[in-house]
C-alpha cells in the first residue's frame, strides 16, 4: 500500500470516527441519559400526591419518592416522582408528568439535573462539527490534499 493511499484511508477513518463518536454522544444524551429533562419538557403540567419517600442508601444519593397524579385526559399516572424529597411526603406538589413518571416542576433543579446530559450533547455536536474540519486541516498541513495525493506546493 502506498503512503498516499494509507494517508487517505487514515484521514477518512478519522473523519468517520469523529462523526460516529459525535452521533453516539449526542444520541446518548438525547435518548438515554436524561430522562428527567425529557419528562420535564414533554410531560404535562399537573399536581401529584407524594405517597412515600425512601431515603438514599448512600450519602451521595437522593430520596426515591413515588406517588400518583391525574393527567388531562382523565387517566391516572403512578410511579416515581423525580426530584421530590422526603419533606414532600404526604403533600401535593406541582409536577410535569407522563403516564409512568413525573418530575417535580422546579425548572432550576431540572436544569442542574440535566447539566450532564447537556454537556455530553454539546460535546457530541462539537465532534460532529469540528472533528472532520480539524482532520482535514491536519492533513492539509502535512501536504495531503482532499484527494489524498501529495500537494506539490508543500513538498517542492
Amino acid at each position: 500500500m502506498t503512503q498516499q493511499r494509507r494517508a487517505t484511508m487514515t484521514k477518512w477513518a478519522l473523519i468517520v470516527g469523529n462523526v460516529t463518536f459525535g452521533l453516539f454522544l449526542a444520541g446518548y444524551a438525547l435518548f438515554g441519559l436524561d430522562g428527567v429533562g425529557r419528562t420535564y419538557l414533554t410531560g404535562e403540567k399537573t399536581t401529584a400526591k407524594v405517597q412515600n419517600c425512601i431515603p438514599p442508601s448512600s450519602s451521595k444519593g437522593s430520596d426515591r419518592c413515588s406517588g400518583t397524579w391525574k393527567l388531562a385526559g382523565g387517566s391516572r399516572g403512578t410511579g416515581e416522582i423525580e426530584l421530590a424529597e422526603d419533606v414532600d411526603e404526604g403533600k401535593a406538589v406541582a409536577v410535569r408528568a407522563t403516564k409512568t413518571v413525573a418530575v417535580k416542576a422546579d425548572g432550576q433543579a431540572v436544569l442542574w439535573a440535566s447539566a450532564s446530559g447537556i454537556a455530553v450533547f454539546s460535546l457530541g455536536i462539537f465532534f460532529l462539527l469540528v472533528g472532520p474540519w480539524k482532520v482535514r486541516r491536519l492533513f492539509a498541513g502535512r501536504g495531503i490534499d482532499q484527494h489524498g495525493t501529495r500537494d506539490s506546493r508543500v513538498h517542492s
